[in-house]
């Protein structure tokens, strides 16, 4: 066994070291074998197990044919293992193989293990093995599949999919007459609705076949409903069938867009919390286009953060939806939306983070934008806009704010690097998933001049509304609305002291997805106690709508038996 231990190297394994080690050393480091008579091996095939675990930095393997004088090239070693402030997902142990098939009959081979530019943790190798083995396998990859250009879309924008995925010979023989089918079924009915198959032909051992689009995109009718996507690869001698296959889910919607699922569809938390390293003021959002805007405004809007320490980290934070003009024309390949390329429509009241709320509470926030007018944001057609959340934290001696998001290595569902890649490169589109941008200070003009840029490392929970809002649905935090019980069991009672008597009101009961559970009406209100039967209400947080014809007001409910 040997260990590659940056930490040790990085910080001498002391709290002191640790303090003094910024920012990070970074190591690289190399374990070379010594030489290798395979003069009587056929189909060499290299195992080991590891415990990888690199906070920054990757881990390679390599091959020499003529005993250490030239290598092939470098292959990344993968890992499941991730430990950071922002994500931790620890599997333990791994069995590693790979095909040295270049070494097959060589008397003269070495192996080496590189870790380069590790700064904190370890790799450590143990039982190094090389086999007699004839492979024939070949697989469909997990880090790189097109999935849809949304987890959920409104009905009303219903937009192409395109489909990608890479395959790789991981054997040591060729693979023939390979081809991937694509299909989509619809989950509730089980209807296969869309079908279509790439030909790869003959893929030689030990190789990657990647970035090949299929030949057409699939637009889902314009319908609610539920879909399952599926990548199956096929060919003639494949022997190991467990990894040829993929799948994602996607949802038309009857009015949200998101790119992940929302923790109380997915039964619990699932999600991760992400925050860059030392970075207090960032931006995250996401990227929506919208085909079909015109004569549709920008409804509630929602996100999560995880912020360890409350009582010290009192700050704001800030959402704001801009249009997006320039999304295909950015001469580099990271796709970075920049003051100059975008304008702002509306933004949300500042939500103020102190000890008064709890961690339930902002992992789920819902807020309304407005224009500078007060008015709902209009939406047009055929336009892309960047949903981004600011964090404004008042210093930065407390805790980050972490968004809630997923972390696509884990979580490939949501992962739309690979959507990017296909409707750029196959069919002239613009499809993306998170953004993200870094400031020095709170400043609300800190934030406006701050660029954007794509990042697929992983996707933030940010789930966003559209349908017709009128003036009267305007927010309006002035309104004098108060609710007691609260907690409350079997009934609920609304007290409303408004300016103007309001020939109607209007009282929506909703989850924290935005799920309308109740709807009650009131007439010829203005001083008044209004009560609300919800002996059928679960126990849960709710947000409960009260809207007038001064506006309207969310009050959260929490609902106990």
């Amino acid at each position: 066994a040997a260990i590659i231990d940056f930490d040790r190297l990085s910080t001498g394994g002391t709290d002191e070291g640790l303090e003094n080690n910024n920012p990070p050393f970074e190591h690289t480091s190399q374990l070379i074998s010594p030489t290798i008579d395979l003069s009587a091996v056929d189909f060499p095939v290299v195992e080991f197990y590891q415990l990888n675990m690199p906070l920054n930095g990757d881990t390679f393997f390599a091959v020499s044919t003529d005993d250490g004088q030239t290598w092939s090239d470098e292959r990344l070693v993968d890992t499941e293992n991730v430990f950071t402030a922002s994500f931790q997902n620890v599997v333990g142990t791994e069995f590693v193989s790979f095909s040295i098939q270049e070494a097959a009959n060589s008397p003269t081979v070495r192996l080496r293990f590189t870790a380069n530019e590790g700064d904190y943790y370890f790799w450590l190798i143990d039982d190094v093995v090389i086999k007699n083995v004839r492979t024939a396998d070949i697989r469909a990859n997990q880090n790189f599949y097109a999935v849809a250009t949304n987890f959920q879309t409104p009905v009303s924008q219903v937009d192409e999919i395109p489909f990608l995925i890479d395959i790789e010979n991981i054997g040591n023989v060729e693979i023939t007459n390979v081809a991937v089918e694509a299909t989509v079924t619809n989950t509730g009915t089980g209807e296969v609705v869309h079908a279509q198959t790439l030909e790869f032909g003959d893929i030689p051992f030990d190789s990657l076949d990647e970035n090949r689009f299929f030949p057409a995109t699939w637009t889902p009718p314009a319908e609610v409903a539920s879909y399952t996507g599926n990548y199956n690869l096929i060919s003639d001698n494949d022997e190991n069938l467990d990894n040829n296959t993929h799948s994602y889910n996607f949802e038309i919607t009857d009015n949200t867009f998101a790119k992940v699922q929302s923790e109380a569809e997915a039964g619990g938390e699932y999600l991760g919390a992400r925050a860059a390293p030392d970075q207090y003021y960032q931006s995250y959002g996401n990227h929506y286009y919208v085909p079909n805007g015109a004569g549709l405004n920008v409804g509630p809007v929602s996100f999560g953060v995880v912020v360890e320490d409350l009582a010290n980290s009192f700050g704001f934070i800030t959402v704001e939806i801009y249009q997006w003009f320039n999304s295909n024309d950015e001469g580099d390949a990271f796709f970075i939306a920049d003051p100059t390329e975008r304008v702002l429509l509306g933004s949300s009241e500042d939500i103020v983070i102190t000890d008064d709320l709890t961690a339930e509470e902002i992992r789920n926030i819902t807020v309304n934008l407005l224009t500078e007018d007060g008015a709902p944001v209009e939406l047009t057609d055929d336009a892309h806009y960047l949903l981004m959340a600011h964090m404004r934290p008042a210093s930065t001696s407390g805790s980050q704010y972490r968004v809630v998001a997923a972390e696509t290595t884990s979580l490939p569902n949501f992962d739309y690097a690979a959507t990017q890649l296909a409707a750029q490169t196959g069919f002239d589109q613009q499809k993306f998933g998170t953004f993200t941008g870094t400031g020095s200070t709170a400043d609300l003009d800190d934030v406006e001049n701050r660029d954007f840029s794509i990042n697929n490392a992983y996707t933030a929970y940010m789930p966003m509304k559209i349908g017709i809002y009128s003036d009267v649905d305007e927010v309006n935090n002035d309104l004098n609305v108060k609710i007691f019980p609260n907690p409350a069991s079997d009934r609920l009672i609304v007290d409303l002291i408004l300016d103007n008597n309001s020939e109607v009101v209007s009282f929506n009961l909703t989850n924290i997805d935005g799920k309308v559970l109740m709807t009650e009406k009131a007439y010829n209100i203005q001083y008044d106690k209004v009560e609300l039967n919800i002996a059928q209400i679960p126990s849960g947080v709710y947000m409960l709508n009260v809207i007038t014809e001064d506006g309207f007001i969310n009050k959260k409910v929490v609902v106990s038996k």
